[in-house]
């Protein structure tokens, strides 16, 4: 509470003037809590206890103004001023009023300091207030009449002129103590007053009637009588000093002191003369205080001693003061900047850093010398290149401890040696699938050979998709689809084998042989009235023809030369029988003249007969029966004659143009024809062929044969029943090789001028013209076609499957390529030219994003790198200037975008041996890097 109440003394005091009191020195007890655990209310005096008593003359002694008594009993609340100097309130022993001793003991006497009005303090008095003040002479005026100028000089205020005395009074009475209260100073009470005078004489101040004014007015004096004369004072609240007007006030003859602030209103003139004894004026930027010679000779001192250094002084370059070069603008000698202090170590420093930590720094530069040798460096300055070793370097270089690199298609991270090795693995993987990839032969994917474009050795194409069977298609056929075909071909060639072999062997066609009795038939099954041999080179000889028994047997020309008849080389009859007409015959000894419209004559001539006829013919009629040989013979024995050689020689003629065979009996021994153009004959004496014609040049059918031997060495001729049964079976194969050709079936079609297929190997098939299928289990389709490897697939014309397991549609020079193939789903499918190119596009795609990886950790580690040499650039390494000093230091390091902070300790031991040093460093990047050394000097 003490505290607190000695505040409000303050506030009180600086309510009632208006200004800040600076140096009222109160030394008192500081706190409650110090009262509290001193359990005493003396004061401290300079941190000690002391007895109120001594206290007081401790400030008495030390030159204190006087006592100040804070009233808190009752409000409101006073504050009584006390002088130290002569009169009852001082003692010659210091000691001061008995009054105030019982401040020791009462709680709730009143509170006491010191005060004091040192040099830089003056007396005003306060219009507002109608009191007088202790204020700072710094301080500036709140009333009306304080705004003049306040010196502490020599005043022109009368005093008295001996001085002999500072303070006196002109009573011997102890005048009342006068009080401040309610905002007023009391400096006499009644008629009590003081005066200032030579040695206390003649008052100059009272409280008296004397002067003008009131009865309590206070009048000032300006001459050593001490009257009103020049001066007069008004009102209890105001004191006034003033000349007569448009006079001068001179003040002569003494000294003048004057101990509080002396406000003047127009200008004060020394007069060429000195102002002494003139304390120090505040020196501020604001201070309006005169200054004393001691103060301008401090001033001309420093002055004249910086001369010398103004022209050494480290001045700007500029007035923007944004530069500044250490011996002048001109300098062309460095200078040394000294006791420099350590300057901040931060992004943002702008401080100069001194020569320990330079120091410190080039010996992280020097450390890292080796280092930065053998840092990883950019090709060029547009950092897009990134050379190991460097850019001429020829040796690769390894990169170790490569963290794994982002795989993505727009990751620019480095891969490491674990991520490659894995690509390495797929790749070596996938070597072996390209390798064995099917490849088109060219780029224009226009052929395709399996085994390569140089490949002698016949590739088996396995797990191919059956292909689309139709006109348009281009699918490939796999060895199912083959398979029913040559299933087809193989059931075609054995129905036609046996076709043929029915055909041969008289089972089925035209021409049939009846398997149980052996006859051949020739279209007996179908109609029709004629059997034409001819061909395209003219009509053909029927040989083989056994001799005619039966009315409708065919006769040959060994039964004809039997009858009498004789045939030249080509088939033509040599002796041709005649007949004539009934009556147109006429007998004479050498020669018979027949006179008829047929013109016909006969004539005999040494002994032959010789008969011309007309061409139209003429019959001869009622002819009787031949006996001699020479006699002509009538168709009744004719007839009889064929019928007995047809019938076993009791045959009879049932037509007039049928021969008649003789009966064998009778000695007969050759066949007479009744008419010429009747007769079946050879067509030559060789008997080798003979010319079915009718008369009028048509075909002639041969009826009622039997059934020919179907056998390989058979000359029967076949019947229309057998060729029939021929002419079927072809058909249904013509119809069967037809429906392959139309719509796919098991059936083949083929046009081919390179010759008949061969399939020559065990369980091999060629369909083709000059298809050569060699090899066991080998297959040759398309003409001329080549298969002679084992288990060798050849498609295609002139394909080549030399190599075993082996499938070729091509030969070198000339291959193929096999379209719309569909994606292989096992691992033996054949791939297309799609699947590869997506396979090799995901690695591709893989081995790009590995290497992309891989860029990315090789910039991450070149940005680690950079940031780890700023790093070791930045640690600090400063030697202590003595033994057992210890530096600490702080530094900044940057290197090709890297930057970093550290901190250093460097410590000499006390023998100055020994050097300790540590330090721990932050990256841009947030990596952290720490160093120890520790050194021995000797």
């Amino acid at each position: 509470m003490r505290l607190n109440i000695f505040q409000r003394v303050f506030t009180k005091i600086h309510e009632l003037s208006n200004f800040r009191i600076l140096t009222i020195i109160v030394d008192v007890q500081r706190s409650l809590a110090s009262q509290a655990k001193q359990r005493s209310p003396y004061p401290l005096v300079k941190g000690k206890q002391q007895n109120p008593l001594k206290y007081i003359k401790s400030c008495i002694d030390s030159g204190y103004l006087g006592l100040f008594v804070f009233h808190q009993e009752t409000p409101p609340h006073t504050v009584t001023l006390r002088s130290f100097g002569s009169g009852p309130a001082a003692r010659n022993d210091g000691a001061p009023d008995p009054a105030l001793k019982r401040t020791h003991n009462d709680r709730h006497s009143p509170s006491m300091g010191c005060f004091s009005m040192n040099k830089t303090y003056r007396s005003i008095w306060n219009e507002a207030d109608q009191t007088w003040v202790a204020a700072p002479e710094t301080a500036a005026a709140r009333g009306k009449s304080m705004r003049r100028l306040a010196v502490l000089v020599t005043s022109a205020v009368g005093l008295a002129a001996s001085g002999t005395s500072a303070f006196a009074t002109t009573t011997t009475t102890a005048p009342t103590p006068g009080t401040v209260g309610q905002g007023g100073l009391e400096l006499c009470s009644g008629a009590k007053g003081y005066s200032w005078g030579s040695s206390g004489g003649s008052q100059s101040i009272d409280c008296s009637t004397d002067g003008k004014g009131t009865t309590d007015g206070l009048a000032f004096t300006l001459n050593n009588a001490a009257d009103t004369k020049g001066g007069y004072g008004f009102g209890a609240s105001t004191v006034q000093v003033a000349g007569y007007q448009n006079g001068t006030l001179n003040i002569k003859g003494a000294s003048i002191m004057v101990y509080g602030p002396t406000t003047f209103d127009s200008i004060v003139t020394m007069s060429n003369q000195k102002i002494v004894q003139m304390a120090p004026g505040l020196v501020a930027a604001n201070s309006t205080e005169a200054v004393n010679g001691s103060q301008l000779y401090a001033t001309n001192q420093n002055i004249t001693n910086l001369q010398d250094y103004v022209a050494d002084a480290v001045m700007y370059d500029t007035p923007a003061h944004d530069t500044l070069t250490l011996g002048g603008t001109n300098a062309k000698v460095p200078v040394a900047l000294r006791n420099v202090a350590a300057g901040d170590l931060a992004p943002a420093s702008t401080d100069a850093v001194n020569g320990s930590q330079l120091y410190a720094t080039n010996v992280n530069v020097a450390n890292l010398q080796d280092q930065v040798a053998d840092a990883v460096m950019y090709d060029t300055p547009a950092h897009d290149t990134l050379t190991l070793g460097g850019t001429n370097a020829k040796v690769p270089v390894a990169l170790r401890n490569v963290a794994a690199g982002d795989l993505s298609p727009a990751s620019t991270d480095a891969v490491n040696g674990s991520q490659l090795y894995a690509t390495n693995v797929n790749v070596a993987s996938l070597q072996g699938q390209v390798a064995d990839a099917v490849m088109y032969d060219t780029p224009a994917h226009d052929t395709l050979t399996l085994g390569g474009t140089n490949a002698k050795v016949p590739v088996a194409l396995r797990n191919v998709a059956a292909g689309d069977l139709s006109s348009s298609s281009t699918d490939a056929v796999n060895g199912s689809q083959l398979y029913e075909v040559s299933q087809g071909v193989a059931d075609n060639t054995t129905y036609i084998n046996n076709l043929t072999e029915n055909i041969v062997n008289g089972k089925i066609g035209i021409v049939q042989q009846n398997q149980a009795t052996r006859d051949i038939t020739v279209g007996k099954d179908t109609d029709g009235t004629i059997v034409d041999l001819t061909g395209t080179a003219g009509v053909r000889q029927l040989t083989g023809l056994a001799a005619g028994t039966g009315a409708g047997d065919a006769v040959n020309v060994a039964q004809m030369q039997s009858a009498g008849f004789q045939f030249d080389n080509v088939g033509g009859v040599l002796n041709k029988a005649v007949t004539y007409d009934a009556g147109s015959i006429a007998a004479g000894s050498p020669s018979i003249t027949l006179a008829t419209g047929d013109g016909f004559s006969q004539y005999h001539r040494n002994g032959d007969r010789n008969a011309d006829f007309l061409p139209a013919g003429t019959i001869i009629s009622n002819v009787a029966n031949g006996i001699q040989d020479t006699d002509a013979a009538n168709v009744g024995q004719v007839q009889d004659m064929i019928n007995s050689y047809f019938q076993g020689g009791g045959a009879t003629a049932n037509s007039a143009r049928i021969l008649a065979a003789a009966d064998t009996s009778s000695g007969a021994s050759q066949l007479a024809a009744s008419t010429g153009a009747d007769a079946v004959q050879y067509d030559s004496s060789a008997h080798d062929t003979i010319t079915l014609s009718s008369t009028s040049g048509g075909n002639v059918k041969i009826t009622g044969l039997q059934d020919a031997t179907l056998a390989v060495g058979s000359t029967d001729a076949v019947t229309g029943q057998q060729l029939f049964a021929t002419n079927q079976q072809v058909a249904n194969l013509d119809q069967a090789i037809q429906n392959v050709s139309n719509n796919g079936s098991t059936a083949l079609s083929t046009s081919t001028t390179s010759g008949a297929a061969t399939a020559a190997g065990a369980q091999s098939i060629a369909i083709g013209g000059g298809a050569a299928a060699t090899g066991d289990n080998s297959t040759a389709i398309g003409d001329k076609a080549n298969a002679s490897a084992k288990n060798s697939v050849a498609i295609g014309a002139n394909s080549i499957a030399n190599r075993e397991d082996a499938v070729s549609v091509g030969q070198e020079g000339a291959e193929r390529q096999i379209v719309n193939v569909k994606a292989g789903t096992s691992g033996t499918d054949a791939v297309n030219v799609d699947q590869m190119n997506s396979a090799l596009a995901q690695q591709n795609t893989a081995v790009n994003q590995q290497i992309s990886g891989l860029r990315n950790s090789i910039n991450t580690v070149e940005k680690n790198a950079y940031a780890g040499v700023a790093a070791a650039m930045a640690m600090p390494n400063l030697t202590p200037s003595a033994p057992g000093r210890t530096v600490v230091a702080a530094g900044g390091g940057y290197y090709k975008g890297g930057s970093a902070g550290a901190v250093g300790v460097t410590y000499r031991s006390a023998n100055a041996h020994w050097l300790m040093n540590g330090a721990v460093a932050v990256t841009n990047n947030g990596d952290a890097g720490v160093r120890a050394q520790i050194g021995y000097e000797f």
